[in-house]
């Protein structure tokens, strides 16, 4: 109930208002341990890569082609006919899990981007390729990048993959590269 002043007169006004929808409960997961890596659900998960290039490759060879390998360790998780979308952009800076993302150049987008549906084993391939250029080019850049779904937050849908403590399911970079040319 309130009261309004319209023009030196009271008017007695009532308003209704319904509750609205504040926040949901999830089941609990299962932890997917130490040695795992994770990407989307709720609430929503990253995961930071470092990676370390060689100096062969980094200092002065031609890079063809990089992608990045990664190796799911379960089934994606999700709700029926939802599929995960994840992608892979670099950081600006290396602060640890809250680095500040780069944004990802449109035409690059759809080779940065793997979809996955639920129940999926298969292995994630990602073209990373201008990424890693850029690694090669300025030595100044972290070389990190971030794995995130995308649109961040607004799914149940998680991948998780194994980390280098995982042993033969761990990410790896494939790296197609033109050695330097010696003359003389």
């Amino acid at each position: 109930y309130m009261e309004v002043d319209s023009a030196g007169t009271a008017v007695a006004r009532s308003d209704a208002k319904l509750p609205e929808f504040d926040t949901f409960l999830a089941p609990a997961q299962p932890s997917p341990g130490p040695d795992v890596l994770r990407v989307g659900g709720s609430p929503s998960a990253r995961t930071i890569m470092r990676v370390q290039l060689p100096p062969r490759i980094a200092d002065s060879s031609t890079i063809v082609r990089a992608t990045l390998v990664l190796l799911p360790v379960a089934p994606t998780f999700g709700a029926p006919e939802d599929s995960l979308r994840i992608v892979a952009a670099g950081v600006g800076v290396d602060v640890g899990p809250k680095s500040p993302v780069l944004g990802v150049p449109t035409d690059s987008l759809p080779r940065l981007i793997a979809t996955l549906a639920p129940g999926s084993t298969d292995t994630v391939r990602l073209d990373v390729t201008t990424l890693v250029v850029g690694w090669a080019r300025d030595s100044t850049r972290p070389r990190a990048l971030v794995l995130r779904a995308i649109p961040e937050g607004s799914g149940y849908a998680e991948l998780w993959f194994g980390s280098t403590a995982s042993g033969a399911q761990r990410p790896f970079l494939d790296v197609t590269f033109v050695p330097p040319i010696t003359l003389g």
